[in-house]
């Protein structure tokens, strides 16, 4: 249920439980985002995500164009991969599965 649920476009936009996310987050874990437009949670979130990121490896892939959330990864020295839609999304994720399984 819990990976369908990551599947379903969210109603009414985006926004981040950061306490859920500290639960999921732990020193050394691996988190990555995808997100197509803008939280809308964010500026209440944003220092909090900001201290929370820097104890995990992290990425983020943004399908469209920057917008507040990635020019503040980028102030941070994060640079989110931008795809422009489902096929760019597809192929990005093939390319890296397989570079990862070959190596």
């Amino acid at each position: 249920a819990e990976r369908r649920a990551l599947l379903r476009k969210p109603a009414g936009g985006t926004s981040i439980d950061i306490d859920i996310l500290k639960q999921a987050a732990e020193e050394g874990s691996f988190l990555i985002s995808i997100s197509d437009g803008d939280i809308a949670n964010w500026n209440e979130v944003k220092n909090a995500y900001k201290k929370l990121i820097e104890n995990v490896d992290y990425a983020h892939i943004h399908i469209g164009a920057k917008n507040n959330f990635t020019r503040d990864l980028e102030s941070w020295g994060i640079i989110p991969v931008y795809v422009q839609g489902n096929e760019d999304l597809s192929r990005m994720m093939i390319d890296t599965t397989t570079r990862y399984f070959s190596a």
